[in-house]
């Protein structure tokens, strides 16, 4: 006996001939990507109202819908910047409505075919669809939970990308842990809640005429196609297109090293300023905030070394240094290689500082105490792997574990000395959270201002005495040129945020920068010297750093701009930092 359909409802076609005759005057007069989301709540009606017809709007339909609506609209309200996102209540409500209609009907349709291998095709479709549609705002509402009302960011995934299991657990027992183990609780209940609404939804599924579903899928689909240009830019998809465009130059930056390799080799010979030639030391700093410094005025002692070295003929110490970004892997990104945030040359093709110094003729070396893995290879390990000599004293697949060396460490793997030119680069942990696990129990010198002030001044006292360590060692090489000091980004200790982009505050890019010259590379390249103590106190930014390092360096015929080694960064002109466009007066107000 062959199954009988029920006719459908005057009221379903009235429903769909408006939704049909919306779609097709909006697409015709040209007017769809610029007027849907005027009339996006007639869509989400139309859309809820066709489909739900066709499940005879049955409590489990409705009580399903109703907590999905819930959610998109809580996801909205929790986030405290979500008007700088692109976010508003009713594109939220439309891509949510149009989900939860789209995967709902794959329920009906699952109902309604004899197959059983489509029926069960179909019911995953339906089940793991409503679960995407209900984690999409969820999502949103648990980060927002644990990070005080922020919205979930690019930034924020890259991040997750980039990081190894030593720093997440850092992070983590950083973090507020009752507030994420509620929100990861409420995640999962909720989680439940929605499935268990969806096995009862479907229970009460009506048998309707698959041909009829199917045309109904595919008018709710074109309009999640037509939509798509405008939904791009809606906070959750422009989160995630953004993080990956950034993964994917990351990766083309690895597949083009070679290229990038060849394309060196064929330009006109690089080599070695006969005045510059010896051993030059790049210390790279990480998490570290000049607020936090003595030697830039804080009133605790936290850099006695650097205090002193201010007084060596051969020290500049820029006034206004910032990080280009306060992030690790796109700061050291920009400051290690031929791109940055002035010029338009896409971050594939640039060289880097590595890559003009050994082929000039400099040995190479690359000392870590940062982990060397992560989820994805980055710019920053590519760079890396370039040196003649790279050592991680953390391995190059350490587990959390062995995460803690102390950054005193590094001193033991500097080389006795070296007798040929060299370009030497000393990455250190620094001042990276969780900030006591930074130092040794001998430097928990202050207290008073709260565990993260209290452990992060201790942490910058310590990394000073390891950059003295540092000093003192390569400063006995017997050609010895020079050292400087620059750190990856800043530290906000005092909000409990450290460098988190979507918390961001500029304590997270004000950073120090230390210059030394000896007194032989002083008298060889006199006007190198001047030109530092020339610009010690005009604003900086770290991405200039490879043009500074090239003619630090002496490399010639290298491909750079040479009006970029500090670019005529002036308080009249505009500074980008943290991919924010600042003026003199911003910058004299947000404390310089």
């Amino acid at each position: 006996m062959s199954k009988s359909f029920p006719t459908p409802s005057k009221t379903f076609f009235i429903l769909f001939f408006l939704h049909l005759f919306l779609s097709l005057v909006l697409r015709l007069t040209g007017q769809l990507e610029q007027r849907i989301f005027n009339e996006i709540l007639i869509y989400g009606a139309l859309a809820y109202s066709m489909i739900g017809s066709q499940w005879n709007y049955d409590p489990s339909y409705l009580k399903t819908s109703s907590v999905l609506f819930l959610l998109y609209l809580l996801s909205i309200y929790t986030l405290q910047d979500f008007s700088n996102n692109g976010l508003s209540a009713s594109e939220a409500i439309e891509w949510g409505t149009t989900l939860f209609a789209f995967f709902s009907s794959w329920g009906l349709l699952s109902n309604s075919i004899k197959q059983p291998l489509l029926r069960v095709c179909c019911r995953a479709i339906y089940y793991g669809g409503l679960w995407l549609t209900a984690s999409v705002p969820l999502l949103g509402i648990g980060y927002g939970i644990v990070s005080g009302g922020h919205a979930l960011s690019a930034d924020l995934i890259l991040a997750v990308f980039q990081t190894n299991p030593g720093e997440a657990l850092s992070y983590l027992k950083e973090q507020p842990l009752f507030l994420w183990a509620l929100s990861l609780l409420g995640i999962f209940a909720i989680s439940i809640l929605v499935i268990s609404l969806s096995r009862k939804m479907l229970k009460a599924a009506p048998v309707q005429k698959p041909s009829i579903i199917l045309i109904l899928m595919a008018l709710l689909a074109l309009n999640m196609k037509s939509t798509l240009p405008r939904i791009k830019i809606f906070y959750l998809a422009n989160t995630i297109t953004s993080a990956r465009t950034s993964l994917k130059a990351y990766e083309q930056y690895k597949i083009m090293k070679e290229i990038r390799l060849n394309r060196l080799s064929a330009l006109p010979p690089l080599s070695i300023d006969s005045q510059a030639r010896g051993t030059y030391v790049l210390v790279i700093g990480e998490s570290a905030s000049r607020d936090h410094m003595h030697v830039y005025g804080y009133d605790r002692q936290t850099t006695p070394w650097m205090d002193k070295m201010a007084g060596c003929k051969g020290t500049t110490i820029f006034s206004y240094p910032y990080a280009n970004y306060c992030q690790t892997i796109l700061s050291l990104t920009y400051a290690l290689s031929e791109k940055n945030q002035y010029n338009h040359i896409p971050l594939e093709e640039a060289y880097s500082i590595i890559d003009l110094a050994k082929a000039a003729g400099y040995d190479t070396y690359w000392i870590s105490n940062q982990a060397g893995f992560s989820a994805s290879d980055t710019p920053i390990t590519i760079i890396s792997s370039t040196a003649a000599h790279h050592t991680w004293i953390n391995g190059r697949g350490a587990s959390p574990s062995d995460s803690t060396y102390l950054d005193g460490k590094l001193i033991t793997e500097l080389p006795d000395n070296v007798d040929r030119p060299s370009f030497i680069v000393i990455h250190l942990m620094g001042s990276h959270s969780r900030y006591a696990d930074r130092y040794p129990k001998s430097y928990s010198l202050f207290s008073g201002r709260g565990k993260f002030v209290d452990g992060y001044d201790n942490s910058v006292r310590y990394v000073d005495s390891v950059l003295q360590g540092i000093f003192e060692k390569v400063h006995n090489y017997s050609n010895f040129q020079g050292f400087l000091y620059l750190p990856d980004h800043g530290e906000d200790p005092e909000s409990g945020n450290a460098h988190s982009p979507d918390k961001f505050t500029f304590q997270m890019v004000r950073i120090p920068f230390l210059v030394y010259l000896s007194p032989k590379a002083i008298v060889n390249r006199p006007e190198i010297q001047k030109e530092l103590q020339k610009h010690k106190d005009l604003p900086w930014t770290n991405d200039l750093a490879y043009n500074l390092l090239i003619s630090l360096l002496g490399i010639q015929n290298a491909p750079y701009e040479e009006r970029q080694w500090f670019y005529n960064l002036f308080w009249g002109a505009k500074v980008t930092v943290q991919m924010r466009v600042l003026s003199a007066p911003t910058f004299f107000s947000i404390k310089k």
